[in-house]
Protein backbone atom coordinates (compact mmCIF):
# COMPACT_ATOMS: atom_id res chain seq x y z
CA UNK A 1 0.00 0.00 0.00
CA UNK A 2 3.02 2.17 0.53
CA UNK A 3 4.61 1.22 -2.13
CA UNK A 4 1.27 2.51 -4.12
CA UNK A 5 1.04 5.04 -2.03
CA UNK A 6 4.71 6.46 -3.05
CA UNK A 7 4.42 5.56 -6.28
CA UNK A 8 1.14 7.54 -7.54
CA UNK A 9 1.26 10.12 -4.53
CA UNK A 10 1.70 12.71 -6.85
CA UNK A 11 -0.67 12.10 -9.30
CA UNK A 12 -3.25 11.54 -6.55
CA UNK A 13 -2.31 14.78 -4.63
CA UNK A 14 -2.70 16.71 -7.99
CA UNK A 15 -6.03 14.72 -8.52
CA UNK A 16 -7.20 15.75 -5.13
CA UNK A 17 -5.96 20.03 -6.17
CA UNK A 18 -8.02 19.82 -9.24
CA UNK A 19 -11.05 18.46 -7.61
CA UNK A 20 -10.81 21.59 -4.93
CA UNK A 21 -9.82 23.98 -7.23
CA UNK A 22 -12.78 22.86 -9.71
CA UNK A 23 -15.10 23.18 -6.51
CA UNK A 24 -13.91 26.59 -5.43
CA UNK A 25 -13.87 28.04 -9.34
CA UNK A 26 -17.62 26.94 -9.73
CA UNK A 27 -18.68 28.63 -6.29
CA UNK A 28 -16.87 31.43 -7.56
CA UNK A 29 -17.95 31.45 -10.66
CA UNK A 30 -21.54 31.59 -9.34
CA UNK A 31 -20.99 34.78 -7.10
CA UNK A 32 -19.38 36.64 -10.01
CA UNK A 33 -22.62 36.21 -12.18
CA UNK A 34 -24.24 38.51 -9.53
CA UNK A 35 -21.72 41.29 -10.25
CA UNK A 36 -22.68 40.93 -13.76
CA UNK A 37 -24.92 44.06 -15.61
CA UNK A 38 -28.44 42.13 -15.95
CA UNK A 39 -30.08 41.61 -19.14
CA UNK A 40 -33.46 40.22 -19.60
CA UNK A 41 -36.16 38.54 -21.39
CA UNK A 42 -40.14 39.28 -20.44
CA UNK A 43 -42.76 37.27 -22.15
CA UNK A 44 -45.85 35.80 -21.59
CA UNK A 45 -46.89 32.03 -21.40
CA UNK A 46 -49.97 29.87 -21.60
CA UNK A 47 -50.83 28.06 -18.76
CA UNK A 48 -51.75 24.40 -18.40
CA UNK A 49 -54.87 23.45 -17.49
CA UNK A 50 -53.46 21.28 -14.65
CA UNK A 51 -51.42 24.17 -13.37
CA UNK A 52 -54.27 26.78 -13.45
CA UNK A 53 -56.14 23.85 -11.52
CA UNK A 54 -53.59 23.64 -8.75
CA UNK A 55 -52.70 26.72 -8.10
CA UNK A 56 -54.88 29.29 -9.68
CA UNK A 57 -54.34 31.99 -12.31
CA UNK A 58 -51.78 34.15 -11.44
CA UNK A 59 -53.67 37.45 -13.07
CA UNK A 60 -56.91 37.95 -13.35
CA UNK A 61 -58.97 41.10 -15.36
CA UNK A 62 -62.02 43.18 -14.75
CA UNK A 63 -64.29 43.64 -18.03
CA UNK A 64 -65.34 46.80 -16.97
CA UNK A 65 -64.15 49.68 -14.52
CA UNK A 66 -66.74 48.73 -11.62
CA UNK A 67 -65.82 47.09 -8.55
CA UNK A 68 -69.28 44.92 -9.38
CA UNK A 69 -67.78 43.87 -12.67
CA UNK A 70 -67.69 40.57 -13.83
CA UNK A 71 -64.01 39.14 -13.61
CA UNK A 72 -61.95 36.72 -16.02
CA UNK A 73 -58.91 34.48 -15.33
CA UNK A 74 -56.07 35.43 -17.33
CA UNK A 75 -54.90 32.29 -19.55
CA UNK A 76 -51.04 33.61 -19.55
CA UNK A 77 -48.36 33.91 -16.52
CA UNK A 78 -46.26 37.06 -17.00
CA UNK A 79 -42.42 35.45 -16.90
CA UNK A 80 -38.69 37.54 -16.56
CA UNK A 81 -35.75 35.44 -17.62
CA UNK A 82 -32.47 36.56 -16.99
CA UNK A 83 -29.80 36.35 -19.84
CA UNK A 84 -26.86 37.61 -18.06
CA UNK A 85 -26.80 38.68 -14.36
CA UNK A 86 -29.47 38.56 -12.21
CA UNK A 87 -32.60 40.05 -10.81
CA UNK A 88 -32.46 41.48 -7.18
CA UNK A 89 -36.04 43.78 -7.03
CA UNK A 90 -38.75 43.23 -9.76
CA UNK A 91 -42.27 44.82 -9.65
CA UNK A 92 -45.26 45.86 -11.30
CA UNK A 93 -47.29 48.86 -11.56
CA UNK A 94 -49.77 51.17 -13.31
CA UNK A 95 -49.03 54.88 -14.34
CA UNK A 96 -51.78 55.63 -17.04
CA UNK A 97 -54.64 56.02 -14.79
CA UNK A 98 -52.58 58.27 -12.38
CA UNK A 99 -54.66 56.53 -8.92
CA UNK A 100 -54.30 58.69 -6.22
CA UNK A 101 -52.66 55.67 -3.28
CA UNK A 102 -52.22 56.52 1.04
CA UNK A 103 -48.40 56.87 1.59
CA UNK A 104 -45.85 55.75 -0.62
CA UNK A 105 -45.35 52.41 -2.69
CA UNK A 106 -42.43 50.11 -0.99
CA UNK A 107 -41.17 47.56 -3.26
CA UNK A 108 -38.77 45.60 -0.18
CA UNK A 109 -39.68 44.48 3.21
CA UNK A 110 -37.97 47.56 5.68
CA UNK A 111 -37.51 45.75 8.91
CA UNK A 112 -35.92 41.82 8.34
CA UNK A 113 -36.86 38.97 10.53
CA UNK A 114 -34.01 37.39 10.42
CA UNK A 115 -29.96 38.17 10.07
CA UNK A 116 -28.68 38.29 6.74
CA UNK A 117 -25.41 35.38 6.74
CA UNK A 118 -22.68 35.24 4.12
CA UNK A 119 -22.55 32.41 2.04
CA UNK A 120 -21.79 31.41 -1.66
CA UNK A 121 -24.73 31.13 -3.41
CA UNK A 122 -26.30 27.88 -4.50
CA UNK A 123 -26.88 28.32 -8.31
CA UNK A 124 -26.29 31.12 -10.78
CA UNK A 125 -27.87 34.24 -10.76
CA UNK A 126 -29.92 33.80 -14.60
CA UNK A 127 -31.21 30.54 -13.74
CA UNK A 128 -33.69 32.26 -12.08
CA UNK A 129 -37.21 32.85 -13.66
CA UNK A 130 -39.00 35.33 -11.93
CA UNK A 131 -43.28 35.27 -12.42
CA UNK A 132 -46.13 37.32 -10.98
CA UNK A 133 -49.30 37.29 -9.42
CA UNK A 134 -51.35 40.64 -8.81
CA UNK A 135 -55.17 41.62 -7.73
CA UNK A 136 -57.61 41.82 -10.47
CA UNK A 137 -56.25 44.11 -13.08
CA UNK A 138 -58.68 46.35 -14.48
CA UNK A 139 -59.01 47.89 -18.05
CA UNK A 140 -57.59 51.66 -19.12
CA UNK A 141 -59.52 51.82 -21.95
CA UNK A 142 -62.74 50.02 -23.21
CA UNK A 143 -65.04 50.58 -26.34
CA UNK A 144 -68.42 48.65 -27.26
CA UNK A 145 -69.79 47.60 -30.62
CA UNK A 146 -73.22 47.45 -31.57
CA UNK A 147 -75.87 47.33 -29.55
CA UNK A 148 -78.75 44.65 -30.23
CA UNK A 149 -81.95 46.57 -28.91
CA UNK A 150 -83.73 42.85 -28.81
CA UNK A 151 -80.83 41.49 -26.77
CA UNK A 152 -80.23 43.82 -24.71
CA UNK A 153 -76.35 43.45 -24.97
CA UNK A 154 -73.71 45.00 -27.05
CA UNK A 155 -72.07 42.84 -30.01
CA UNK A 156 -68.66 42.79 -28.97
CA UNK A 157 -66.63 44.90 -26.60
CA UNK A 158 -62.68 45.07 -26.83
CA UNK A 159 -60.83 45.94 -23.32
CA UNK A 160 -57.10 46.91 -22.98
CA UNK A 161 -54.69 46.51 -20.33
CA UNK A 162 -50.76 47.53 -19.43
CA UNK A 163 -48.55 47.27 -16.61
CA UNK A 164 -45.16 48.79 -16.35
CA UNK A 165 -42.35 46.82 -14.86
CA UNK A 166 -39.18 47.59 -12.75
CA UNK A 167 -36.54 44.76 -12.79
CA UNK A 168 -32.79 45.88 -10.75
CA UNK A 169 -30.25 43.52 -11.24
CA UNK A 170 -27.62 42.98 -8.24
CA UNK A 171 -25.51 45.69 -9.30
CA UNK A 172 -28.30 48.33 -8.64
CA UNK A 173 -28.82 48.81 -12.68
CA UNK A 174 -32.81 49.30 -13.30
CA UNK A 175 -34.69 48.65 -16.53
CA UNK A 176 -38.22 49.53 -16.83
CA UNK A 177 -40.43 47.07 -19.15
CA UNK A 178 -43.54 47.91 -20.52
CA UNK A 179 -46.82 44.52 -21.35
CA UNK A 180 -50.02 45.15 -22.73
CA UNK A 181 -52.70 43.00 -23.99
CA UNK A 182 -56.31 43.40 -24.84
CA UNK A 183 -59.00 41.01 -24.49
CA UNK A 184 -61.88 40.51 -27.18
CA UNK A 185 -65.64 40.05 -26.09
CA UNK A 186 -68.11 39.16 -28.23
CA UNK A 187 -71.95 37.49 -28.50
CA UNK A 188 -71.55 36.69 -31.89
CA UNK A 189 -71.14 33.57 -33.08
CA UNK A 190 -66.65 33.04 -33.46
CA UNK A 191 -64.49 30.73 -34.79
CA UNK A 192 -62.69 28.15 -32.95
CA UNK A 193 -60.11 30.04 -31.56
CA UNK A 194 -62.39 32.06 -28.99
CA UNK A 195 -63.54 30.27 -25.63
CA UNK A 196 -67.02 29.81 -24.08
CA UNK A 197 -67.60 32.67 -21.57
CA UNK A 198 -70.23 31.08 -19.03
CA UNK A 199 -69.28 33.29 -15.74
CA UNK A 200 -71.24 36.62 -17.53
CA UNK A 201 -74.40 36.99 -18.70
CA UNK A 202 -73.45 40.36 -20.96
CA UNK A 203 -71.06 38.21 -23.37
CA UNK A 204 -71.08 34.67 -24.63
CA UNK A 205 -67.33 34.40 -25.96
CA UNK A 206 -63.99 35.88 -25.30
CA UNK A 207 -60.48 35.82 -26.02
CA UNK A 208 -57.01 37.46 -25.22
CA UNK A 209 -54.47 38.91 -27.96
CA UNK A 210 -52.74 41.30 -29.16
CA UNK A 211 -49.77 41.01 -26.66
CA UNK A 212 -47.27 43.51 -26.20
CA UNK A 213 -43.60 44.11 -24.50
CA UNK A 214 -41.35 46.93 -24.74
CA UNK A 215 -38.06 47.22 -23.66
CA UNK A 216 -36.10 50.26 -23.84
CA UNK A 217 -34.49 48.48 -26.92
CA UNK A 218 -37.07 49.24 -28.63
CA UNK A 219 -37.74 53.10 -28.45
CA UNK A 220 -35.23 53.84 -31.47
CA UNK A 221 -37.74 51.52 -33.87
CA UNK A 222 -40.43 53.34 -32.80
CA UNK A 223 -39.46 56.89 -32.08
CA UNK A 224 -40.77 58.35 -35.19
CA UNK A 225 -43.89 57.16 -35.51
CA UNK A 226 -44.57 57.61 -32.13
CA UNK A 227 -43.87 61.06 -32.06
CA UNK A 228 -45.72 61.48 -35.11
CA UNK A 229 -48.95 59.73 -33.11
CA UNK A 230 -50.82 62.55 -31.85
CA UNK A 231 -54.35 60.89 -31.29
CA UNK A 232 -55.42 60.69 -27.31
CA UNK A 233 -57.77 57.80 -25.68
CA UNK A 234 -61.34 59.79 -26.61
CA UNK A 235 -60.06 59.89 -30.34
CA UNK A 236 -59.45 56.03 -30.49
CA UNK A 237 -62.54 55.21 -29.16
CA UNK A 238 -64.88 57.35 -31.24
CA UNK A 239 -66.28 59.11 -28.16
CA UNK A 240 -65.30 61.00 -24.55
CA UNK A 241 -67.63 57.92 -23.12
CA UNK A 242 -66.46 54.60 -22.30
CA UNK A 243 -70.31 52.88 -22.72
CA UNK A 244 -72.41 53.36 -25.43
CA UNK A 245 -71.81 52.21 -28.98
CA UNK A 246 -68.36 53.49 -30.72
CA UNK A 247 -69.05 54.04 -34.73
CA UNK A 248 -65.43 54.05 -34.92
CA UNK A 249 -64.95 50.72 -33.24
CA UNK A 250 -67.93 49.44 -35.98
CA UNK A 251 -66.33 51.02 -38.44
CA UNK A 252 -62.61 49.64 -38.26
CA UNK A 253 -63.08 46.70 -35.94
CA UNK A 254 -60.48 45.03 -33.44
CA UNK A 255 -56.94 45.43 -34.93
CA UNK A 256 -56.86 49.01 -36.11
CA UNK A 257 -58.04 49.91 -32.34
CA UNK A 258 -55.28 47.45 -30.94
CA UNK A 259 -52.36 49.29 -33.13
CA UNK A 260 -53.34 53.05 -32.55
CA UNK A 261 -53.44 51.89 -28.46
CA UNK A 262 -49.62 50.44 -28.73
CA UNK A 263 -48.64 54.09 -30.61
CA UNK A 264 -50.36 55.64 -27.77
CA UNK A 265 -48.90 53.43 -24.96
CA UNK A 266 -45.32 53.66 -26.79
CA UNK A 267 -45.64 57.52 -26.41
CA UNK A 268 -46.69 57.18 -22.48
CA UNK A 269 -43.66 54.87 -22.09
CA UNK A 270 -41.63 57.31 -23.82
CA UNK A 271 -42.98 60.38 -21.18
CA UNK A 272 -42.82 58.00 -17.73
CA UNK A 273 -39.31 57.55 -19.30
CA UNK A 274 -38.35 60.80 -19.56
CA UNK A 275 -40.10 62.21 -16.60
CA UNK A 276 -37.56 59.50 -14.82
CA UNK A 277 -34.73 61.00 -16.41
CA UNK A 278 -35.72 64.32 -15.03
CA UNK A 279 -35.48 63.48 -11.64
CA UNK A 280 -32.15 61.54 -12.47
CA UNK A 281 -33.79 58.17 -12.18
Amino acid sequence: MNDLFMEHGIAIFSLLVAIIALFLNRKISKLNSYNQHGSYTVYFQKESKIKKWLYGPGFSVKTDNSISSSKLAFNYSLRIKPLLGGVYRSHIFNDLERTESIGTTKTLPVVRTYKNKYKFPDKYAHQDIISFSSSPIYPYFSVNGTFDEEERKYEKRLCRYHRYIEITDYCGNTEIWYISFSLYLSNLEENRHWNKYNEDKNFMYYTFGDFNIVSPRDIRLNLNQTLRFNKDLSTIAGSEKSWGESERFIDIGYDKIDSELQLYEMKEYLLFRSSLKNYDL
